[in-house]
Order: structure tokens, then sequence, then C-alpha cells
């Protein structure tokens, strides 16, 4: 396991990825207080339409890659590059594009200060194959792009990336080796398991052939390159007292809200419209929904 500093320490005895050394003037990452997701390829393998499936975790100034490959590539320093497969048909590919940046992709588990990301195993081939189940003290992630089987160990994620190289067949592999559940199966097994929020990032052509011809799954959502997903995830109420909490108005835009330091007495009180509250040793106007 690793320290706060971005430091890998092996899991299920897998090998470590390195940290890059920070040089004079290297680009550094803004703080991201809040865990950031983004994809950067949905693609199956050899998919004529998207980059390889791969995730970019943002995390308190650090960044962790999750598989990707050519077309699907991080920009700035990482501190580890983790794999689910480190027999994968791109494996020559992410050796040297994880050489670049001085580092082996491997399976791997890292913390970054109350983040941990962690390898889990999964049924996919005839080999050892692993996800990553990401966990923060008030919320929970998972990355599961290539699976034969639903992992049990995803159960109650508030988001989980999945496989959809297959729609309404699952993809067998030559002589009972694994293979890929259906875009279908896995919508099905994951209402069931309770995942609140499900996204497909492993899109093969099966998948592909239904989002042309207008089918969408009965639970979750296709992915798309470039998307960033956030957790803890933020509530329509959370947004809400977000911008009204400790708001005052603004003196260039009336109507709108300026964020300020946060106003007790509005934490205690409840707010109806038009009414506003004082606070006690500074000033500032809380307007609820801005107004």
């Amino acid at each position: 396991m690793a320290d706060g500093s971005g430091s890998t320490a092996g899991a299920h005895g897998v090998r470590l990825g390195r940290a890059v050394p920070r040089g004079a003037g290297a680009w550094v990452p803004p703080v991201t207080p809040r865990l950031r997701l983004t994809l950067l390829g949905v693609g199956a393998m050899n998919s004529p339409r998207y980059p390889p499936a791969g995730l970019l975790v943002r995390y308190r100034r650090r960044q962790v890659m999750l598989d990707g490959g050519p077309g699907a590539e991080p920009a700035g320093p990482l501190a580890a590059w983790l794999v689910c497969d480190e027999r994968s048909e791109l494996r020559r590919e992410l050796r040297a594009l994880g050489a670049a940046r001085g580092l082996h992709p491997a399976v791997a588990a890292i913390s970054i200060a109350d983040l941990v990301i962690e390898p889990r195993p999964v049924t996919h081939t005839s080999h050892l194959t692993w996800g990553y189940l990401l966990r923060l003290p008030t919320a929970s992630a998972v990355w599961a792009p290539e699976i034969w089987a639903f992992p049990a160990w995803a159960a109650g994620a508030d988001l989980m990336f999945a496989d959809a190289a297959g729609w309404n067949r699952p993809i067998r592999f030559a002589r009972g080796a694994g293979g890929h559940m259906a875009a279908l199966q896995v919508a099905e097994q994951a209402r069931e398991h309770r995942v609140t929020r499900l996204v497909f990032a492993h899109i093969g052509r099966p998948s592909l052939r239904a989002i042309d011809a207008g089918y969408r799954p009965p639970f979750g959502e296709w992915g798309q390159p470039g998307r960033t997903y956030q957790l803890p995830p933020q509530t329509h109420d959370a947004a809400r007292h977000a911008r009204v909490i400790g708001a005052a108005p603004s003196s260039s835009h009336p109507g709108r809200a300026r964020i300020g330091p946060l106003c007790a007495p509005a934490v205690a009180s409840r707010l109806w419209p038009g009414r506003y509250v004082r606070c006690l040793a500074r000033v500032h106007f809380c307007a609820h929904h801005g107004r």
C-alpha cells in the first residue's frame, strides 16, 4: 500500500508502479478535493470508433491511470499506471507509454490520502485478471472493463465502469477460457447488486451496432471519452445549498449569488424564499435560490 505521496505497494503479490520524480518547472495537477474520474477511452480491442478503455483518476494533486493505451493517454505526471491484465494484447504498447513516464504499468494497489485503489480478482480469461475498487470514506467506484462474471465485490458501488463488449449475447473465448458478459447481462446484474450508477466503458462492435440502431440498456449509460465523473456524487439539494449557504448578492449581478464564508446561522436555520439571515461576526446575506 502507498502513503499520501502517491507511492505504490504490491497487493496479492503483484509488482509495483513507480512514481514519477518532479523536476523544476514540472507540470503540477490542480488540487481536486473530490475524486474525479475521466474516461480517456471506451473501446474494446481494435475498436473502429473509440480509443482503448482507460480511466484517469485525479485526487489531491495526484493522478493515477487505469488501463488505456494508444489514443487513451494521460497528460502530466502520474503517481502510478495500473492495469487489469499484465498479459493483455496491449501490454507492449502500455509498457512503452509507461516507460516514457518512468513507470512500469502493473497490477498494484495505491493510496492517496484517504483514497484507496486496490485490485480485486475478476473472472475473464484463462489467467488471473483484475478489476479495481476505489474507496473513499463516503463513496466507492469500480473499474471492471473486462468481465465474464459479475464481481460480487462491486455490490453497492456508487459508480461502476463495466464491460459492454457484447450487447445481448456474451462473447465466449475458445476452449471455454472465459470471455465477456453482454451489456444487457451486466445491466441486470448491476441493478441486482445495488450499483447506483453504471457506465459502460468497454464497448465492442455488437454494442456499437446497438448504439447506432438507437438501443439503450435498461440500466446504465454509454461511456464517452472525455467525460468526467465525480465522487462523492453531488445531489441536487447539496448543489442548491452550496449556492445558497454563505452566499451574498453580487454587486455586479444583483440577481446572482457570490459565494462567501460559510454562514453558521444559515446552516442552523431553514431558509424560505425572500427571507434573509444576518451572520454574527461578519455580515453576509443568504438568499434562497440566489434571489
